[in-house]
């Protein structure tokens, strides 16, 4: 499990170095675009921030997640993800196992894992970084 852990946050951080080469070399969206986002599953709404290949071997996608007020969601787990919870207050379960999870906090999620989200307030926001296999 710490042997996965270590690889898990070698590509997140490869991941992230990346991203912000990446995003350096995009120019910014326009005042006209509009943000997209669209439905994750029943009181989530979901908004991709970046797509990239840059890391070796791995498809990377950064997702900003929306639980609408005091929803309860099962977060669908594609690949290796490392979640930062950027705001509000939730519980979180993952396999069963209750997370301790306040704002700001980074967590694991390993491929196939079930992660199940409770928002306890008006609205909450999870960042993710999922990295897929080639």
């Amino acid at each position: 499990m710490r042997s996965r852990l270590k690889v898990s946050l070698a590509v997140f951080l490869c991941g992230t170095a990346a991203l912000a080469q990446e995003t350096s070399q995009q120019t910014k969206p326009s005042s006209t675009q509009q943000v997209k986002y669209y439905p994750v599953t029943k009181g989530v709404i979901g908004r991709t921030r970046l797509e990239s290949d840059l890391v070796r071997g791995y498809h990377m996608v950064v997702q900003d997640l929306t639980f609408g007020p005091h929803a309860t969601a099962e977060v669908p787990v594609s690949g290796t993800v490392v979640m930062e919870l950027r705001a509000g207050h939730i519980d979180a379960t993952l396999d069963g196992k209750p997370l301790e999870v306040q704002a700001g906090d980074f967590w694991v999620v390993e491929p196939n894992a079930h992660l199940t989200v409770h928002n306890k307030d008006e609205l909450a926001v999870i960042r993710t970084t999922t990295f897929v296999s080639k």
